[in-house]
């Protein structure tokens, strides 16, 4: 059940992705929709003109949107079951899975098929009702265009939504306390069971965040003229005539643009978000070490990470004896669940032993209500935060429970400000190894500081070359190695992120060919007049690639920017039990994503731009 719980947590990664890719899809799919009934403006008014209904009219076209979501659900399935199969035999070289495929269960069919004619037709929806609103008389003009900035209402409700969602953010950021709470569900002490709580300023922010990026679908006509402005500036002063008319055409449907934009917008937002949450998370946990350690060398266990043990007792008599060592503070952690005042869990899943008098000398961590000495067995230090958070103070008695014995009850008997590292609980060691069996008993890390004069690379050789001896998984290591060697977890999971995420911004992709073949489809006649006029091939294909540029580069500013808040919101929010917690956000990458965007756009209009170019100018100019 256990291990079901953790591919439960990776199964709800995965899912939240897919949630995005099916929003992603529907705003292509509007999108798509909302550029055909424009372009059949003159066809749905003659049927109209010959007494056809509104509802008719949006009959038709949910009709044509639940075939295509059936088509598309069924390819979209088709496709799926490939890449199990392709999952399976690459995951397969790394563990032992199962040779059959997965059978398709009704569930996942009809599911999908459900999901994917659902969204479908929400996403023509709001297309066909526009549809209905066509008048007759209009089959006498020339084909309309999108109503461009959109209405009056439109462009209130989303400035609306944006200035709200911008306030909520920073009355979460700056305005309600980070240890309030939201409860859920109330308690029943006489039942034994606990409250349901989350964190008020987490809710407070997440529903900004989502505010404030679908604000961006409704008042993006308003904002993708300047923007579109901006970016095309270079294009205008460099390349001539042809960067002048990409501008303008880029920006002359604001509407159409935006629509396009959003799907990239979403898919760069959410990288930017977690690029700039986990910078900060490894700036923060690097720096929060660095200013509070005060010794030059950690020895870890080597054995799947700090919380697993793996340096028995008699390995730090060993290396308190290398030649070189001066002080060694050893931490140990083990599984506990310490409750709080709601009922619930609270900082964490283990508590930390220590020998309070080494360790403080070598961790500098402002101490309040005692000294080191106050840190007696039988007692237990908290996090100043956490005990804020549960209105504790020195002297309060704290429950922990312990697998092995089960609940224990200790007294406060210091408070410290920080906390270290992430641990939120120091306890002296004779507390753990009164619960702790003998065989148990293993340190996850020391501390060391060398004597002056000591070079500290030296000594961690020495240190090495008895860890060899005595405990051949441990390893010693400069502060700095450490720190790199410990935050590259938070740097792999965020690349496995980063994959997921490229579907997306793959999908969105595919949003910009399909606008762009659209768009060049209504224009044929426009496009045939400029060849008429002189301008060339290349100056066509250099034409339909400057446009995707433009509106690539529009998403990907526009989803940066927004992402930058949304990762510095999400980890000033999530950051109480960090210590040093500070913003940091990684330039080099964002450039680079930047950069990426503007090249992914111009690979997603070649193949359009190539077939404009390649269009006969006398076919062109006669096209109805």
């Amino acid at each position: 059940k256990q291990a079901g719980g953790a591919l439960g947590l990776l199964t709800q990664l995965v899912s939240v992705f897919g949630y995005v890719g099916l929003f992603v899809g529907g705003i292509i799919i509007a999108n798509t929709f909302s550029i055909l009934i424009t372009q059949r403006t003159r066809e749905l008014a003659l049927m109209r003109a010959c007494g056809a209904s509104r509802a008719q009219v949006l009959g038709s076209i949910m009709i044509e949107a639940t075939l295509v979501g059936v088509l598309g659900s069924i390819v979209g399935l088709g496709i799926g079951v490939v890449g199990v199969i392709g999952l399976l035999q690459l995951v397969g070289n790394l563990i032992t899975l199962p040779t059959t495929v997965p059978t398709l269960t009704p569930l996942v069919v009809f599911g999908s098929l459900i999901v994917g004619v659902a969204t479908t037709v929400a996403a023509s929806m709001v297309p066909g009702w526009r549809a209905t609103r066509i008048s007759p008389v209009a089959a006498l003009g020339e084909v309309a265009e999108d109503r461009g900035r959109g209405s009056v209402t439109r462009r209130l409700l989303g400035m609306v939504m944006a200035l709200g969602g911008l306030a909520a953010g920073s009355l979460a950021l700056f305005a309600i306390d980070a240890n309030a709470r939201l409860t859920l569900v109330a308690g029943d002490p006489a039942a034994g069971t606990a409250a349901t709580a989350v964190n008020l300023r987490t809710v407070v922010f997440s529903v900004s965040a989502a505010i404030t990026l679908l604000s961006f679908l409704v008042v993006g006509p308003v904002v993708v003229g300047p923007v579109g402005r901006i970016i095309g500036w270079p294009l205008r002063l460099g390349g001539g005539p042809v960067g002048h008319i990409a501008g303008e055409n880029a920006r002359r449907n604001p509407s159409r643009t935006t629509a396009t934009a959003a799907a990239l917008t979403i898919g760069v937002a959410i990288a930017t978000t977690l690029a700039v949450f986990v910078a900060s998370l490894v700036g923060s946990v690097k720096a929060g070490f660095s200013d509070q350690l005060r010794g030059q060398i950690v020895v870890s266990s080597g054995l799947g990470g700090a919380t697993s043990g793996g340096l028995p007792e008699g390995v730090m008599g060993d290396v308190a004896a290398t030649s070189g060592v001066d002080t060694l503070a050893r931490v140990r952690f083990i599984p506990a669940t310490v409750t709080g005042v709601d009922g619930n869990p609270t900082g964490g899943g283990s508590v930390s032993g220590v020998d309070p008098k080494p360790f403080f000398s070598l961790v500098k961590v402002p101490l309040i209500g005692g000294t080191a000495a106050s840190l007696t067995p039988g007692t237990v230090a908290v996090d100043a935060d956490t005990a804020r958070a549960n209105a504790w103070a020195v002297g309060d008695s704290i429950s922990v429970f312990y697998p092995q014995v089960g609940a224990v009850e200790y007294p406060i008997s210091l408070l410290f400000e920080g906390p270290i590292g992430t641990a939120s609980f120091l306890m002296p060691m004779e507390n753990l190894d009164d619960v702790t069996a003998v065989a148990f008993r293993q340190d996850a890390l020391y501390y060391i500081s060398v004597t002056p004069g000591s070079d500290p690379t030296v000594v961690a050789d020495r240190i090495d070359g008895e860890l060899r001896r005595v405990a051949p998984a441990a390893k010693a290591q400069l502060v700095p190695q450490w720190l790199d060697d410990t935050v590259a977890t938070f740097n792999l999971a965020l690349n496995l992120v980063y994959v997921m995420l490229g579907f997306t911004v793959l999908l969105s992709l595919f949003g910009i060919v399909n606008t762009l073949y659209l768009s060049i489809y209504e224009r044929t006649r426009e496009l045939g007049l400029l060849r008429s006029v002189g301008a060339t091939r290349v100056q066509v294909r250099r034409l339909v690639l400057a446009e995707s540029v433009i509106m690539a580069s529009i998403g990907t500013s526009v989803g940066i920017t927004l992402g930058v808040w949304f990762g510095a919101g999400l980890f000033t929010v999530l950051s109480g039990n960090i210590a040093a917690a500070t913003i940091h956000v990684p330039w080099v990458q964002l450039v680079v994503l930047g950069l990426g965007g503007a090249i992914a756009g111009m690979a997603a209009g070649w193949w359009p731009a190539g077939r404009a170019a390649r269009r006969p100018i006398l076919s062109a100019i006669g096209y109805e």
